[in-house]
Formats: C-alpha cells, sequence, structure tokens
C-alpha cells in the first residue's frame, strides 16, 4: 500500500509542472516553459528512481518472507521433533499412568472436601501442564469437570483422545484470557520447576486472580531435601531450569497475596533402607534422612 500511495503521489507531482508548461506555451512565455520542462525532467528522474527502489524494496520483502517461513517451517518440524521425545521421555521417566494416577489421589481428597464445602457447586479444576491427563482422567472418574493446557501438542493429542477436554497454549497466556474468580481449584504438577523465577511470580499472580474466593492452587515440584533428587534425578529433564527449595515457594505464594500456604511432602524415595541403618549412630541416621526424604512435594495456596 506504501509503495502504491507513493507512486501515485509521485505521478500527481509529475503533473503538475506539465499544467504549468501548457499554461506558460498559451502566454507564449519561453521562460516558464523551460523551467517547467526542467521541473518535469527532475521529476521524471525521480518517479525513475523511486519505481527502482520500490522495485528493490519489494524483492527483498518477498526474500526475507520466504527466509521467514523456511525458517518457521523448520522450527515447526524441530518442535515436533523434540516434543516426540518428550513424550518418550514421560512415558520412560514418569512412570506408568496407573502408578501417576495413584498418586494423584491425595490431591482428589483435597478436591472432594472442597467441593462438600461447597454443596457441590460446579467444582471445577484448571489443570496447567495437563502433560498425559492422568490427573484430568482422575477428576473425570470421579465425576469433577477438569480442563488441561499444555504446550506439548502430542501430549495434547493423547488427552483428547482418551475424551478428556485440553488444549495447546501458553499457560500464562491462557490464563491471563480467563475472567476473574472463574475456578475453583488450579493445579499445576511438575511444572514451577521448568519455568523462570519472573515468570514461575506471574503463574502464582494469575491463578491467584482467577481463582474463586475459597478455592486454592496446587503446585507439586521435585523435593530438593532429597539430595539425590535435587543433586542428580532432578537434571535427567532437560528441560528443568532448577530445584526450587520448599520454603521459597511457600514465601512466593504469601507475598502475591494468597491467604494461606501449606506444604506437603510426599512420594518416599527410600535409598537407604531402614534396616540398613538401624539403631546407629545419630549422624548415620541424619545423614541417611538427608537422602531418604520424600521425592516430591508441593504447596497447597488458598484464597480467601
Amino acid at each position: 500500500m506504501e509503495g502504491l500511495a507513493g507512486a501515485s503521489m509521485s505521478m500527481k507531482l509529475m503533473n503538475t509542472p506539465i499544467r504549468v508548461y501548457k499554461e506558460a506555451e498559451r502566454r507564449g512565455d519561453t521562460a516558464v516553459m523551460e523551467r517547467a520542462m526542467g521541473y518535469a525532467s527532475d521529476f521524471a528522474d525521480k518517479a525513475e528512481d523511486y519505481q527502482k527502489t520500490t522495485e528493490k524494496g519489494m524483492k527483498e520483502d518477498a526474500k526475507e518472507a520466504r527466509e521467514k517461513a523456511k525458517a518457521e517451517q523448520a522450527h515447526s518440524a524441530k518442535q515436533k521433533e523434540y516434543e516426540a521425545i518428550y513424550v518418550e521421555f514421560e512415558n520412560k521417566f514418569r512412570g506408568e499412568r496407573s502408578v501417576i494416577k495413584q498418586r494423584l489421589t491425595e490431591y482428589l481428597k483435597m478436591v472432594e472436601n472442597l467441593d462438600q464445602k461447597n454443596n457441590h457447586d460446579y467444582t471445577n479444576v484448571l489443570d496447567i501442564g495437563c502433560g498425559r491427563g492422568e490427573w484430568l482422567e482422575l477428576l473425570k472418574e470421579n465425576r469433577f469437570i477438569g480442563a488441561g493446557v499444555d504446550l506439548n501438542a502430542q501430549m495434547v493429542q493423547e488427552c483428547k483422545k482418551r475424551n478428556l477436554s485440553a488444549c495447546y497454549a501458553d499457560a500464562i497466556s491462557y490464563l491471563k484470557g480467563l475472567e476473574d474468580a472463574s475456578y475453583y481449584v488450579i493445579t499445576g504438577f511438575q511444572i514451577v520447576e521448568h519455568l523462570s523465577p519472573e515468570t514461575g511470580l506471574e503463574l502464582l499472580q494469575e491463578s491467584l486472580r482467577v481463582l474463586k474466593p475459597g478455592g486454592f492452587a496446587i503446585f507439586e515440584t521435585p523435593n530438593p531435601e532429597n539430595l539425590i533428587v535435587g543433586a542428580c534425578n532432578f537434571y535427567l529433564d532437560p528441560s528443568h531450569i532448577r530445584p526450587i527449595p520448599p520454603e521459597r515457594l511457600r514465601f512466593v505464594a504469601e507475598s502475591v497475596g494468597y491467604d494461606r500456604v501449606d506444604l506437603f511432602r510426599l512420594n518416599p524415595y527410600p535409598a537407604i533402607p531402614e534396616e540398613s541403618v538401624g539403631q546407629g549412630d545419630e549422624a548415620v541416621r541424619k545423614m541417611a534422612q538427608f537422602f531418604n526424604n520424600m521425592s516430591d512435594y508441593s504447596i497447597l495456596a488458598y484464597k480467601k
């Protein structure tokens, strides 16, 4: 559009000295006629330069568009490849669906308690980073209304194959598109460790806004109080950024305005069998505890 407008303006400017020339010709004013012809020649040169510049710009724009499309296609292919590899990673290291669902039953009890408190008033749940959909499936089996969001398109498709409500979207963008006080429960299992501190803070803030009064958010993450988890197993996942100590996550949640934040440590990790420690030295028992701490923890953050 800019090129067409510029060309139109150049034609109008070029027509001006031609009109002046014709008027001077009728009067027989040769001096004005000569000046008008000079102006017309200048305008013609400028119009030609403008056309060349415009054509060059259009070619460069077309080349840039082709390169951008090619880069996007390459990125899309790499993204799909990465997503497929990550699904395989989850299947190998996350655990069987049945095992994960069994672990998540602890949280189901919390939702059931809230549902009873609300007199079964549409206790809906939003799962951030829903992954393969174990939690969504558990909610559905227990007649709760669950919806999930994930940035891995293949995992979203896995959820949909199981007739679970899930969509492909960025968590923060999705939350920002929701109305205030629209969900009773927001959950995020094993996701905050994938986020920068700034994004994690924004996640907690947006979740608080979207929660209904009396609702709560649950965020579970690997427990670095267990030395094997914090120093080794945590880094199996290449998308993990850094372990988050329990008290830090609780502090951040409290600082953004949650009314109460409880800590839960769960999923035993008996690296050193209890019988091996026995009734030995107190220092040995304390050292063993660092290896036997629960492998995960979660915060349960309430909105007043």
